[in-house]
């Protein structure tokens, strides 16, 4: 069961929000909650057991924290806590890529055959793994107060709007909204409106992109040509953002019908100028998450051990900023999968935050050159979903390759004309304008028009959204829906 099934958005959406609103406010949470595992066991069926241990482990090691005074003990508290959750998640979701790892080198040390087990792990597990680590860590540094209450810190795990797939929530920011006792923020109105954007980038364009994008990345390495590559490269980049954006237009949109204000995760990546702008724009979230409980105590432990103003005659800020950026950037690279491709992306996108950071920061910074720094940034960008979307080495290089024109393909048997028609063009067209601010900046122009203006283009509004709505279910059913590609990660 997901979002963008009929099971969900007609059976138990409906169900769930008869009970949640006709509940007493000293019982919605507890309602939300219920429901929210119920959500979770109809998608991850006995992994929910895993979930629930995360939750009464975490709620135990918070308040010890809490309530040790010896900063040694506190300080050891924490790291066994983070410990605890990191293992869980590497050992349910990385431990077949390690024991593989160990298996091609088993000559070296032994013998025989090594188990590697399930490719298969909870669903969710590395976003309420790092919200966990958030828990803790909030609680030792004394950024905000655990929870008093178990059912709170379930309901902040386990609330399913962000259980599958984010935004990732910091304890710090989130927690107030579970534990304060008020009336609950409805915004109805605005919450259905990203509900049916986001199901619309997702079943109508993104589905629809991806058919194309699978197919590309799926023809033998050696048969690429350079508009093939290029085509494959783009559909990819698009299906991507489109996808996941739409799953978190979703999720806000459903916080906010409840009542909750769940974090932005997306402002338009696509049109950054740098890679360090992109990172700022691209999953919000997790970046915020990396930025504060890793990037920053990697750079902060840097300095300190160093404890001079040069390193080997380079500025120890420069040591701390490329160290920390590349060790970030590999966690991020591994946290999306268990594979060397996204190890591989991890590494091209740390790589180039430092070149950013030591040879092109002029460059970015001169405003006349935004047309360059734009075409740059994409070029990177795109370059990396390449990396990230490719099933090894050999595919990476192959695509590499015939994207700067060494393709080793004829296109007779392969080429872009085989996959452009006039539907597929229209798609292309409405996922670009989609991943750019233009509908944002249309709307701004007209807030400041006469009364008439403003009835006119909300009806015309409320119009297009009903008809993205009943495109969008008629595309479910017809079976065309595919699962949210996050999922996977």
């Amino acid at each position: 069961m997901e979002f963008g099934s009929l099971i969900f958005l007609f059976l138990f959406l409906p169900i769930f929000l008869f009970f949640y609103f006709i509940s007493p406010l000293r019982i919605k949470k507890i309602v939300l909650m219920v429901f929210s595992l119920l959500f979770y066991y109809f998608v991850a069926g006995n992994y929910a057991g895993v979930l629930i241990l995360s939750i009464l482990f975490n709620f135990f090691m918070g308040d010890l924290i809490e309530k040790l005074s010896v900063i040694k003990k506190r300080r050891l508290a924490l790291t066994f806590g983070i410990i605890v959750n990191v293992f869980t998640l590497i050992y349910f979701k990385y431990m077949a890529f390690f024991l593989s790892g160990i298996i091609s080198v088993k000559g070296l040390f032994f013998s025989g055959e090594i188990a590697t087990g399930s490719s298969s792990f909870p669903v969710g597990i590395s976003f309420y793994t790092f919200i966990a680590i958030s828990y803790l860590t909030d609680i030792y540094r004394k950024n905000a107060a655990g929870f008093s209450k178990i059912s709170d810190i379930a309901l902040s795990f386990t609330m399913f709007p962000k259980l599958l797939a984010g935004p990732i929530t910091l304890h710090s920011k989130f927690s107030r909204q579970i534990t304060l006792e008020r009336r609950y923020l409805y915004d109805f109105d605005e919450g259905v409106k990203r509900v049916i954007i986001g199901l619309g980038k997702k079943v109508l364009i993104a589905d629809y992109l991806s058919g194309t994008a699978n197919d590309i990345f799926n023809i033998p390495n050696g048969m690429l040509t350079f508009s093939l590559a290029w085509l494959g490269a783009i559909t990819y980049t698009l299906t991507l953002y489109l996808d996941f954006s739409g799953y978190s237009d979703i999720a806000i949109g459903l916080g906010k019908i409840l009542g909750y204000d769940i974090p932005e995760n997306f402002n338009f990546p696509y049109i950054s100028r740098s890679i360090k702008e992109f990172w700022k724009r691209w999953h919000i979230s997790l970046s915020e998450w990396l930025q504060t409980y890793l990037f920053l105590p990697i750079a902060y432990w840097v300095m300190r051990k160093i404890e001079k103003d040069t390193f080997f005659k380079v500025k120890t800020e420069n040591v701390a900023y490329i160290s920390s950026s590349f060790i970030t950037m590999v966690i991020c690279g591994l946290w999306h999968g268990a594979a060397w491709t996204f190890v591989f992306w991890g590494v091209f996108h740390g790589s180039m935050l430092i070149i950013e950071h030591n040879f092109l920061k002029r460059f970015l910074k001169k405003k006349r050159y935004f047309l360059l720094q734009w075409f740059y940034a994409q070029i990177v960008i795109i370059s990396g979903w390449v990396i990230f979307r490719s099933s090894g080495l050999d595919q990476i290089k192959d695509f590499m390759f015939s994207m700067v024109g060494f393709g080793q393909g004829s296109g007779i048997k392969y080429s872009a004309g085989f996959y452009i028609n006039a539907q597929f063009v229209w798609i292309l067209f409405a996922g670009i304008i989609v991943s750019f601010p233009i509908f944002n900046w249309i709307k701004q122009r007209l807030s400041g028009g006469s009364a008439t203006v403003k009835i006119v283009s909300g009806a015309i509004e409320s119009l297009s959204l009903l008809v993205i709505f009943i495109l969008s279910i008629m595309a479910i059913a017809g079976g065309t829906y595919n699962p949210f590609i996050y999922f996977r990660f």
